[in-house]
């Protein structure tokens, strides 16, 4: 057997707190670098991520103030559009209200001129059916007249039937404005 091969003496023996030592040995520069490594690694990690928060936060705060300012500029714009359009509804109803007024003017003058036409129209037919009615008058009180003369005539002449019925036919062609009176008063 070779030394490799033989187990350990008793003395040879190594306890458990040499077992770091020896591994330090080994790998104790290695490890020492990959301390160091790793806590470089950590800080510069722990530095990308305070960095990270920050320019997150930089970031954060500039999408902030640059919707606040949007947003602040939105709602100047709205108000103005809506003062705008109070503004310009209110004058349409005033518009509105003077077209309105207008009208109504209108309609009152055309209504006074409509019921004065109406009322010159009243007189004049009133005044043309009493020059009519006066004319009638004047023609039955004619007619009449002249009926009253030919009959005291008759009666005077004791007219026989004939003559009655010459009269009749006279009145008759009268009353129709078919005789000429003018040829009776010459005769």
């Amino acid at each position: 057997m070779s030394d490799q091969d033989q187990p350990p003496a008793e003395g040879n023996m190594v306890p458990g707190g040499n077992l770091d030592q020896i591994r330090d040995i080994l790998f104790g520069a290695q490890t020492k670098e990959f301390e160091r490594r790793f806590s470089g690694l950590e800080s510069a990690v722990q530095t990308e991520l305070r960095q990270m928060r920050d320019d997150l936060k930089n970031q954060t705060d500039m999408l902030e103030t640059f919707f606040k300012g949007e947003l602040k500029e939105v709602s100047g714009k709205l108000r103005k559009e809506q003062s705008k359009r109070e503004g310009d509804t209110e004058r349409l109803e005033t518009r509105l209200a003077d077209q309105k007024r207008a009208v109504d003017q209108k309609v009152n003058a055309l209504e006074e001129q409509f019921e004065e036409q109406v009322g010159e129209l009243r007189e004049n037919l009133l005044h043309q059916g009493q020059q009519l009615s006066e004319s009638l008058q004047k023609g039955l009180d004619a007619l009449r007249e002249d009926v009253e003369e030919r009959m005291s005539r008759l009666g005077a002449s004791k007219a026989d039937r004939l003559a009655l019925a010459g009269l009749f036919s006279e009145m008759s062609m009268r009353l129709k404005n078919e005789l000429d009176l003018s040829n009776l008063t010459e005769s």
